[in-house]
């Protein structure tokens, strides 16, 4: 349980049509790769333009956020399905689920969820806006990640300041 919510970062992601070469990106869980001690982190998802199989839709592997990190993940590698499921076979009757959206909606999916965007093989971007928050009281993970290596936090300190701002508090009411 937290006391609040605080901003981690936000960014764009633009899927290119057929003439950027767009790749598929794999199975992956966000958490991994954030400089988090604690799972909770929670990202928004918001479509700027339609989203469907011609221009890169997103799926993802319901009821895996319940399981543990992924361990083979260092990099946006090619990870299968095949690999989560040998992972973790309790997800093996688990189909991924495809979404589709209209422009200006949004998905919000914990950080421990195995998620995947299929390719754009459109003529047109597919873009995004991502917001990622966290829970206060979230402890840096040193990872060297660029966000956070400048700003000097060292193995356990809590992820405040400025740039991480509370959102949300729980007045405890």
């Amino acid at each position: 349980r937290s006391n609040g919510i605080r901003l981690f970062h936000d960014h764009l992601m633009i899927k290119t049509g057929e003439s950027g070469e767009s790749r598929p990106t794999p199975w992956h869980q966000d958490l991994p790769y954030f400089p988090m001690q604690q799972a909770g982190a929670l990202s928004c998802w918001m479509a700027l333009d339609d989203v469907d199989e011609d221009n890169g839709t997103l799926c993802f592997l319901p009821g895996s956020h319940k399981l543990s990190r992924f361990k083979g993940q260092g990099g946006i590698e090619r990870v299968t399905t095949e690999d989560i499921y040998r992972a973790f076979p309790e997800l093996e009757s688990t189909e991924p689920y495809v979404v589709r959206m209209n422009a200006g909606s949004c998905t919000f999916h914990n950080a421990n969820l195995f998620h995947l965007g299929t390719a754009n093989r459109s003529n047109r971007e597919r873009r995004a806006m991502i917001i990622v928050y966290m829970p206060d009281g979230t402890t840096h993970d040193d990872k060297g990640d660029p966000l956070t290596k400048p700003l000097g936090f060292k193995e356990g300190d809590p992820i405040v300041g400025e740039i991480f701002p509370i959102l949300s508090e729980n007045s405890g009411a």
